[in-house]
């Protein structure tokens, strides 16, 4: 990992953190953690994944809306902090299952049909993306999908969040444009990029935000997504 803090040590105060982190925005941690889930569920268009594997769990927020969304669906959370997956345990999720990870590849025994990577790559090692990738993809069913969220480096609040953000000290973020040459580097797959979040969660942008879906292309989203099919 490039980023220094042990997330172990921040696990209890993780989400009041971050919540203060992200006030900018008009909302908070939860929100963003729904709305990913949501989009997801959005993009998928009725397909039911039976497995979704979510890398990256941490304190299981995530795992809240799945069962939310996808009720039918086993979901294995995977995370290399283990104070955050007792968290995540307490949290009493059925059909769910938290699994600690002693390294960044994730070793579960079944493939799954759907995985999540939310805001999780720019805490990896450019070094080791690849790797990571690779094993995402040995996991994935074929004709399931990976659907991986990332900060985008060139929007400035964005890039201010996290300069700002002590769990971000010192990582590089990612860019659409490397992620998509990292995924050809390594198999063919069809991949699509989508840029999301253009505007504040602010009462006075919420008549704005049924613009975004237009703006999906247009690479200044705060965040991105990039969707795998896996063939």
């Amino acid at each position: 990992m490039e980023k220094t803090v042990n997330f172990d040590k921040v696990a209890d105060d993780y989400r009041q953190i971050h919540n203060e982190n992200i006030k900018i925005t008009g909302t908070d941690s939860a929100y963003f953690s729904e709305f990913k889930v949501k989009k997801t569920l959005e993009l998928l268009d009725g397909k039911k994944p039976s497995k979704i594997l979510d890398f990256g769990c941490g304190d299981g927020l995530s795992e809240v809306f799945f069962l939310k969304y996808f009720p039918e669906s086993k979901v294995i959370g995977v995370d290399t902090s283990g104070v955050s997956l007792e968290r995540a345990k307490n949290r009493n999720l059925h059909n769910t299952e938290f699994v600690l990870s002693e390294n960044i590849t994730p070793r579960i025994s079944d493939k799954v049909d759907l995985v999540f990577v939310a805001c999780v790559l720019h805490h990896v090692k450019k070094s080791e993306i690849n790797e990571v990738l690779r094993s995402l993809v040995k996991l994935t069913n074929i004709g399931g999908e990976i659907h991986v969220y990332e900060h985008n480096p060139f929007n400035p609040i964005t890039g201010r969040l996290v300069n700002n953000c002590i769990f971000d000290r010192g990582v590089t973020l990612l860019g659409a444009g490397d992620l998509k040459k990292r995924l050809n580097a390594i198999g063919k797959f069809q991949v699509s990029v989508e840029y999301l979040l253009f505007f504040p969660r602010h009462k006075f942008f919420s008549k704005f935000l049924k613009f975004e879906k237009y703006l999906r292309f247009f690479p200044l989203g705060g965040q991105y997504m990039i969707r795998v099919r896996v063939i």
